[in-house]
């Protein structure tokens, strides 16, 4: 049976987007098997909030940053709500942030907010707040396998180049957690939930399709079915697009997947 993980209250994450191998390094650091730290991406923007005057538009000038401003600010309150509704927190951590993205955070100064943006400062930075065994140290390229093994041991992330490969094995748990090894912070972030629901992890490459037709064949499966008939078809064409991917996971032992 699934068991939803604690909620880690003392901090609360907001990561860029395009930092996976800092959010992974930082996610080793506060995040512990069976609990889960609060934790948001944050796309890049391309303006600063501070550089926009609507009163300087001309007549039929478009605001060239209007999707990228508004997305940002809506960011804003989402994120803002949410660190609310969980009282707030002892550490508002900044992972990354550029200083755009940073001009639409209006709360920052409300909490005691501790900014990392780069791996050489997390160490120095995170290591006097949390409680672990020591250090794990990996390569680049292993470090997403790395940090499943280091929450799952206690362990900080240290950045090694010199270090061999880590790999793991499946222990005896109820689920499986299967992440695509996507170049954004979703990563990292998914490694984290595995080991807060205290689940096995599979990583898998991407299917190299175009994600639209998994789209097209979800949706036609879905019109079929509130019409109360079987798109075989349908089903069928999504399964040949992900059996490649997945074929080597045995899911039939698991009480609970999530892919």
């Amino acid at each position: 049976m699934f068991k939803p993980p604690q909620i880690n209250s003392d901090y609360f994450l907001i990561v860029n987007y395009e930092k996976p191998l800092l959010t992974a390094v930082v996610s080793s650091y506060k995040n512990n098997v069976g609990y889960y730290v609060p934790t948001f991406e944050f796309a890049e923007v391309t303006s600063n909030a501070k550089d926009f005057d609507e009163t300087k538009l001309g007549d039929g000038e478009i605001d060239e940053h209007y999707i990228s401003r508004v997305r940002s600010q809506e960011f804003n309150i989402k994120v803002h709500n949410s660190l609310k509704r969980l009282r707030g927190c002892k550490y508002l951590i900044i992972i990354g942030l550029s200083k755009n993205q940073i001009s639409y955070l209006d709360f920052l100064n409300d909490y005691n907010t501790i900014y990392v943006d780069t791996i050489e400062e997390v160490d120095f930075t995170l290591s006097h707040l949390v409680e672990k065994s020591g250090y794990l140290p990996c390569n680049r390229s292993n470090a997403y396998d790395a940090l499943y093994v280091s929450i799952e041991n206690n362990l900080m992330l240290q950045i090694d180049e010199s270090a061999g490969d880590i790999v793991f094995d499946d222990s005896n748990k109820r689920g499986v957690i299967v992440v695509d090894r996507v170049d954004n912070s979703t990563l990292p972030l998914a490694i984290s939930y595995a080991t807060a629901v205290n689940a096995n992890l599979k990583l898998i490459d991407s299917p190299d399709v175009d994600k639209s037709k998994y789209r097209i064949l979800i949706q036609k499966w879905k019109e079929k079915a509130s019409e109360g008939i079987e798109d075989q078809a349908a089903f069928n064409d999504l399964s040949a697009l992900i059996y490649p991917s997945l074929e080597h996971i045995d899911f039939l032992k698991y009480e609970f997947a999530t892919v």
